[in-house]
């Protein structure tokens, strides 16, 4: 072991953890399962309470790789970092959350590109949900110049590989693995952000000082996605998690050089206040009361200010705009991330949680080509456009799904996966409730011995007015043409088990007797218990 240990570069896993009893036992197993052979884990315990520091030591304690160490008071997450840092033997420095698991390879596949490219300073992993595996956190980030807010790339996609190739990425400390000689020239993590963004300022530290951080596709992590808001609030309140928050005005004034520091300080000042008021009339004041509180900080440290912006411009390598285009997202792709996406999604959680029956409407929307426009019945005003590949929820969400006049909107082998999607969100015994234009339906025989349909540029049957109205836009182009016997099919291959199968017509004799020749399908499908 010690001879391939002198071949091997060591590397040191630094963990910060507070009050992380429900998460302990799992990190740390699998930390330590990890397939290499020189590293050591460095737990450094933050003042914990709940008695995880005794479990960790008297559970794994015995593995000489563990090092545990244990603040004298409570430092903040940057300052437990720092800590683990400075004991580090490492030739590389790797960063673990206590929620946090990693595949046994994770390491190996992350330095095999750190040790490759003598321009890359990092590598972030791809970030897996921890509950469904095969969902991605975070396949990278990209971040908002105008305050440092960042939004996760792939953010609960499927992993299909659609992100398995070396990009240029902003990343945190979820999986995080950075080279000693980075961390030797830009120094240790601010300790006066603490929490929240101190892993977003000290990766762009990497990149000023002419690093490259990029997406390490075959290091999987896993890192709870939609932590429930009670956990969460086990290692930090609200109110501080809202204060640390707002101490992004400190990283805009060290990270920008000068004229783009005019150009987006003011835009961060601006926009935290709009968020702090959109906020009090939601009936919340810890934003507002937090940014007001880190004014006064700001203004209180504006010595340090100065001396920290000084010292990352010294060692800036890279131009804001030069940085900005590889990484940076827009206000309104921003906000669209927020609201159509993100938020949805937590929400959804915590009305999993309360275990109240929640419905999904799925409608083609204005723009059916990919994407689908999905209302949450019981949330009122909240909607959210995904990609028709798949649904940016949890497993065993829903109770009902309505799928009105979507499918006829994608190819079959869209349609199938789609149904697979819905299989998955549904709650055992829950029912899909599907809407859907039948090919075989009189109206559309007598049409094609007419003449009368149209096509789109690409051969697709376009509906005819009598069957849908107007026809001037889009959303009326079909690319799959469906029957009873069809749609019966693909319901079974998707864990289906077909209900119900009416027919819906002006002509209540057709309904009644040809409900298989009716303009509309109208169908109930259940959830098979696999």
């Amino acid at each position: 072991m010690s001879l391939i240990n002198s071949h091997t570069p060591k590397v040191s896993i630094i963990i910060p953890s507070y009050n992380s009893m429900r998460f302990i036992d799992k990190c740390l197993h699998s930390v330590l399962a990890t397939d290499y052979p020189n590293f050591e884990v460095i737990f450094v315990d933050d003042g914990s309470t709940d008695g995880s520091l005794e479990y960790a030591k008297k559970t794994f304690g015995h593995d000489k790789r563990l090092k545990v160490i244990k603040n004298p008071k409570k430092l903040g997450l940057a300052a437990s970092r720092n800590v683990g840092i400075r004991v580090a033997t490492g030739d590389y420095i790797a960063f673990i959350e206590t929620d946090m698991e990693v595949e046994p390879d994770w390491l190996k596949e992350a330095l095999k590109i750190l040790a490759s490219y003598s321009s890359i300073g990092g590598v972030y992993c791809k970030v897996r949900d921890i509950n469904e595996r095969d969902r991605i956190q975070a396949a990278g980030l990209l971040i908002l110049p105008h305050t440092g807010w960042v939004v996760n790339i792939g953010l609960w996609e499927k992993d299909l590989g659609q992100f398995d190739n070396l990009k240029d990425t902003m990343a945190g400390a979820v999986g995080l693995v950075v080279k000693r000689k980075v961390i030797d020239l830009i120094g240790n993590f601010d300790e006066k952000l603490t929490h929240n963004i101190d892993d977003i300022d000290y990766c762009w530290r990497i990149w000023l000082a002419g690093y490259r951080i990029v997406t390490a596709p075959k290091a999987i992590v896993y890192h709870w996605t939609f932590k429930p808001s009670k956990i969460r609030e086990l290692t930090i309140s609200e109110r501080l998690w809202e204060y640390h928050f707002n101490k992004a005005l400190r990283m805009i004034f060290k990270n920008y050089e000068a004229k783009s520091l005019l150009k987006y300080f003011p835009a961060c000042l601006v926009l935290h206040f709009l968020r702090a008021i959109v906020n009090i009339f939601k009936g919340n004041v810890v934003p507002i009361y937090s940014l007001f509180k880190v004014i006064y900080f700001f203004l209180v440290n504006m010595r340090d200010n100065v001396i920290e912006r000084h010292k990352v411009q010294r060692i800036r390598r890279f131009r804001d705009q030069q940085l900005l285009k590889r990484f940076a997202i827009s206000l309104n792709d921003y906000f669209s991330y927020i609201k159509k996406v993100k938020m949805l999604t937590y929400q959804v959680k915590s009305l999993k949680e309360d275990n109240k029956q929640l419905s999904l409407d799925i409608g083609a929307g204005e723009n059916p080509r990919g994407d689908i426009n999905v209302d949450i019945r019981v949330i009122k005003g909240i909607n959210v456009v995904c990609h028709a590949l798949y649904l940016p929820f949890r497993g065993n969400c829903f109770s009902h799904v309505y799928l009105s006049h979507v499918l006829e909107h994608f190819t079959y082998r869209e349609g199938l996966y789609l149904l697979n999607e819905i299989n998955r969100v549904l709650r055992k015994k829950g029912t899909c409730e599907i809407w859907i234009p039948n090919f075989q339906a009189i109206a559309v025989l007598f049409a094609w011995i007419s003449g009368k349909p149209r096509k789109s540029k690409n051969g697709s049957l376009m509906v005819l007015p009598m069957l849908s109205g107007d026809q001037d836009y889009a959303e009326n182009v079909h690319k799959s043409l469906w029957t009873v016997k069809l749609l019966k099919l693909y319901l079974n291959s998707a864990g289906f088990r077909l209900l119900r199968v009416e027919g819906e017509s002006r002509i209540p004799l057709l309904k009644k007797f040809l409900p298989n020749r009716c303009v509309v399908i109208h169908t109930i499908a259940e959830k098979v218990d696999v």
